[in-house]
């Protein structure tokens, strides 16, 4: 179940719960927060306690959470494409305990990042999700796809090969479930392309993103929503 539709649902039953059901439900949950987010939950709930809101509230502040992801992707983008054009780069790092001549675990170099490029590149593989969660498939697919095409470049003495997202995760410069992303992506590009451009937009997924898992049926089986024209 995504944002918008455990939202509308939330909404659904609070609109038929009476004032006292809705305390109820309010002193009954407050039990479960843990101490730390305690002070976080009374300034919420304090602030909507002098809030004069109106009928047309909610709808409001879901448009204005959704506008404010879709500037948070944008910001995300521009640093992703100083990355892709090679204004940024990981440096390659010899690993002087590695020995060819033994059997080790021990990788031959190791990757510095002293310009923050996991953290940006692991922000945008976070939007992807929130974009997907919000319903903004458009938006998650366009930055999916970038990020699957984008180019790492490595600098070093010895001049290794650049890196793909995929070569991230594997060198553990960012942290995250490839494939569950991967599948992720493919279904943004579904949801978030028009039928004649929706075939060309899961092929590039697949091309680009190399998965060794991921496929259309495995798309098919695992999709929150029905893709009701697969076929």
């Amino acid at each position: 179940m995504n944002l918008t539709e455990f939202m509308k649902k939330v909404d659904l039953i609070t609109e038929s719960m009476s004032a006292d059901n809705m305390a109820a439900f309010l002193h009954d949950y407050s039990r479960s927060i843990s101490e730390p987010k305690r002070g976080e939950f009374l300034e919420r709930l304090s602030f909507f306690k002098g809030k004069n809101v109106d009928a047309g509230y909610i709808e409001k502040q879901d448009k204005l959470n959704k506008e404010q992801l879709k500037q948070e992707v944008k910001k995300n983008r521009k640093q992703l494409e100083l990355i892709d054009s090679g204004e940024l780069t990981l440096v390659e790092v010899q690993n002087v305990e590695y020995n060819e001549w033994y059997d080790s675990s021990d990788e031959e170099f190791f990757y510095e990042d002293p310009e923050y490029i996991g953290e940006a590149v692991q922000k945008g593989c976070s939007l992807v999700h929130a974009c997907a969660d919000s319903e903004l498939y458009q938006e998650g697919y366009e930055l999916a796809d970038f990020l699957f095409e984008m180019n790492i470049e490595v600098e070093g003495e010895f001049g290794g090969d650049d890196f793909s997202l995929q070569d991230l995760e594997y060198h553990k410069i960012i942290s995250l479930d490839y494939e569950t992303f991967v599948l992720e992506a493919l279904a943004a590009a579904y949801w978030g392309n028009e039928m004649p451009e929706r075939p060309e937009a899961l092929y590039r997924i697949l091309l680009n993103a190399s998965s060794r898992e991921a496929s259309l049926e495995k798309l098919m089986q695992q999709s929150r929503r029905e893709l009701d024209r697969f076929s």
